[in-house]
């Protein structure tokens, strides 16, 4: 599969030329109905949304994670100590 472009050119060249429903564009592409309606409705694909947010997302359940596994470690540490004791 070429670029998001490209499909976009060969999805709107086969629906002139062969007049496809979108199920059968989207078969014959590889890709999702949503998506060969984007590509009927625009000639060109919309701007890629930033990935920031998944980043920071990860970053931030790591944290938690973490901050758990160490107050679960903590207890159960007080909990040995005081059944020791």
């Amino acid at each position: 599969m070429g670029s998001r472009v490209q499909v976009y050119e060969a999805i709107r060249r086969d629906h002139r030329r062969d007049e496809l429903s979108i199920r059968e564009l989207a078969a014959r592409h590889g890709v999702h109905r949503r998506t060969v309606r984007q590509a009927l409705d625009s000639p060109t694909p919309p701007p890629r949304k930033p990935r920031t947010f998944i980043i920071d997302r990860l970053t931030f359940a790591g944290l938690i994670i973490e901050t758990g596994t160490q107050s679960y470690r903590l207890a159960h540490a007080r909990a040995r100590r005081g059944a020791a004791s």
